[in-house]
């Protein structure tokens, strides 16, 4: 997970800049981080279910990673619009390590939650080593030139290798293949799964929405000073905002995991990052201060929202079907980033203010939490001021006595 995630924050920084720079303007330039998503949307889903059918995970992520890394070899040599369909392609295959995801809640050491939240800690670690070795080539001005070429070759090596890696692992759970083609959209537990992920989409939505659009305002103007006053490219500037935000999400992976064992801590967690996320935006709206743009982008709020909503996902499965589950979740929200990435390349293309886009941003975050909190309190039948387990950690859901009935 280390390796295949060196490339992700190299890819934010470098795709929509390099996109500017081709005068392909600021459509482009969201759509390049967006538009894999239109990918991962069904990818992270596919081949959940196909882990679920055939039982093996290990076979599926070491080919997805092992394709992921050959298609770099064609970035410097395409114009941005095919560029652009490449990356789609292989955001699909790289979507397959939302089964890593699975594989840890499968394992047997520790609690679920501590396991997820190493596992998103070290993604986090392979982010940051892939930002920090890439910092010095960001003075490229197109990926087909020698600084290009050692880029690219950084990325499809570590791709490569955590192919390798994957292949080497050691034993891993594997499943009895017990799910047919007919039962691929049917959980145990019914639509609850589907409800939360529903119920994600608008904060989605609003927070691509305002993800996307950082690097076309970065470019356009918050910038032009540089970093603080200190001499420094777009490319450099969003890299430093993509190393701070992820040097901080390592330690508050680790601290989130044993936390959301606790059912009331993970779904009041559900219900404030979009509400904080809301907060964000609304910053952003009001303020052209480099400082606060600085300081609101550091703060990592998405480990807290991924864990404990993948952490509710596996008390809602049983592990044949897990794949699917998490696979739903994040299929969902890569649908709502599409969207939003979407709207916001239209509406600044469409010559509105940055504010506006913005503040359409607070108000689908806003929409995100009301929506959970709606899903919470009535689909997963939680009361937020209920008591919770002495030790914190969470009792399986077909635990939980019945409403209507004489336990209960």
């Amino acid at each position: 997970m280390l390796l295949s995630n060196l490339a992700s924050g190299v890819l934010f920084v470098v795709l929509p800049l390099l996109v500017l720079k081709e005068n392909s303007g600021p459509l482009l330039a969201t759509l390049i981080i967006v538009a894999p998503l239109l990918a991962q949307t069904f990818a992270s889903f596919l081949w959940g279910a196909l882990s679920d059918r055939l039982g093996r995970r290990r076979e599926i992520l070491v080919a997805g990673a092992l394709g992921a890394a050959i298609l770099y070899v064609f970035f410097p040599l395409v114009s941005p619009p095919v560029l652009l369909l490449l990356r789609t392609l292989q955001a699909a295959l790289i979507a397959t390590s939302t089964l890593v995801y699975a594989l840890s809640s499968e394992g047997s050491t520790g609690s679920v939650g501590i396991r997820l939240g190493n596992m998103m800690a070290w993604s986090n670690v392979g982010s940051l080593i892939g930002l920090v070795v890439v910092f010095p080539l960001l003075t490229l001005q197109n990926l087909d030139s020698p600084l290009g070429w050692d880029l690219i070759g950084v990325l499809a090596l570590a791709t490569a290798l955590s192919a390798l890696l994957l292949a080497s692992a050691g034993d891993l759970p594997r499943l009895k293949a017990t799910v047919s083609l007919r039962n691929i959209l049917k959980f145990r537990k019914g639509l609850k799964i589907v409800y939360l992920s529903a119920a994600t989409f608008p904060l989605a939505v609003g927070n691509y929405v305002a993800y996307t659009t950082l690097p076309v305002y970065l470019n356009d103007g918050l910038g032009s000073d540089g970093f603080f006053g200190w001499p420094m490219n777009s490319f450099e500037q969003l890299a430093i905002y993509s190393i701070v935000t992820t040097a901080i999400a390592i330690p508050l992976c680790v601290w989130v995991g044993p936390r959301v064992e606790g059912i009331r801590w993970r779904r009041i967690a559900l219900v404030l990052t979009p509400l904080g996320y809301a907060a964000f935006w609304l910053s952003y709206a009001f303020t052209s201060s480099y400082l606060v743009f600085f300081v609101i982008w550091a703060v990592p709020l998405y480990p807290i929202l991924s864990l404990a909503a993948t952490r509710e996902i596996t008390d809602m499965t049983v592990p044949e079907e897990r794949g699917r589950g998490i696979g739903m979740w994040n299929a969902v929200y890569t649908l709502g980033g599409l969207l939003g990435g979407t709207i916001a390349g239209i509406t600044l293309q469409g010559g509105d203010s940055y504010r506006e886009v913005f503040l359409i941003g607070t108000v689908l975050s806003a929409l995100g939490a009301v929506t959970l909190c709606v899903v919470i309190v009535k689909s997963l039948q939680f009361s937020f001021r209920g008591p919770s387990s002495a030790t914190g950690e969470s009792k399986p859901i077909e635990a939980l006595p019945s409403i209507g009935t004489k336990d209960s």
